[in-house]
């Protein structure tokens, strides 16, 4: 959200913040733990979208101010490349990565201050990582201009970020229906995998309304792969074009050249990840 008067970016949506002040809602939440002990396990940090969830918090040992600066850390990460440092093709793998810290920061894309800051951020141990006043205080938020001055000639919003979120935008919506094709060919591998370990082990399943279903599924295959790779391939060629045009252009230097047609790579790996269920190994 960006308010009009002072034209500052502010975060909202807190439907899971915690109070670190332990006061009233802390309470109500003991009530509950205490109301369902002996039936199910209260998960009291495991708390937050998967993707910028502290480790500390994935293993549910604890989430305070550190958890909160890991999270703003991967923020920081995503705003600059188009996607979190963390990805996975479900919960399990994307915490399997951030557990153990494993990310790349894409140098070509991302400045070196800012490198610096979210290196320091995105800290396993949650006592190493850079405390919110050295933040404030890091080269990279630091400006030695008067403040009213940078305010005024700092822009909102760069006119060639604008063009590049408008490309985002269209290969989002252009490409949106393969989500849901590329998850029928996820469901189909997974029903050929099952019926497969039941020939090797000699197990001839019942049949069901169920089965039947999954049987007629599976002849859809080859359509579906048909249609999924003309789609990867539309993509492919669609990158292929921007990327020509970005070489061609005469109003870019050699440096931001580099820098836009990286930034354009990553955008393909974010968009083959969200919509063709293609995972790509750090």
């Amino acid at each position: 959200m960006v308010t009009k008067d002072e034209k500052r970016v502010k975060i909202i949506d807190f439907g899971s913040c915690k109070d670190m002040e332990g006061t009233e809602f802390e309470k109500k939440f003991d009530e509950e733990r205490a109301k369902y002990k002996s039936r199910k396990p209260v998960y009291k940090n495991f708390v937050g979208t998967p993707n910028y969830m502290a480790p500390e918090c994935v293993r549910n040992k604890s989430s305070d101010y550190n958890s909160d600066i890991w999270s703003l850390g991967c923020v920081l990460f995503h705003l600059f490349t188009g996607f979190p440092p963390f990805l996975g093709k479900s919960d399990y793998l994307i915490f399997q990565n951030s557990t153990i810290c494993k990310y790349i920061l894409p140098e070509d894309i991302i400045s070196q201050e800012a490198i610096d800051l979210i290196s320091k951020m995105i800290v396993l141990d949650p006592q190493n990582r850079i405390k919110i006043e050295n933040i404030y205080s890091h080269p990279f938020l630091k400006n030695e201009s008067n403040d009213e001055e940078f305010k005024e000639s700092y822009p909102i919003f760069d006119l060639g970020e604008y063009a590049y979120s408008m490309i985002v935008k269209k290969l989002k919506n252009k490409n949106k229906p393969f989500k849901e094709l590329s998850s029928k060919l996820e469901k189909i591998n997974r029903i050929e995998q099952i019926d497969e370990d039941c020939k090797r082990n000699g197990i001839n399943p019942e049949k069901t309304e169920e089965n039947e279903k999954d049987e007629q599924l599976k002849m859809e295959k080859p359509q579906l792969m048909e249609e999924y790779n003309k789609g990867l391939e539309c993509l492919k060629s669609d990158i292929v074009v921007h990327l020509t045009t970005i070489r061609n252009s005469n109003f870019l230097d050699d440096n931001k050249r580099d820098k836009l047609i990286n930034k354009f790579l990553f955008m393909e790996r974010q968009l083959c990840h969200d919509f063709f269920n293609i995972t790509f190994e750090w």
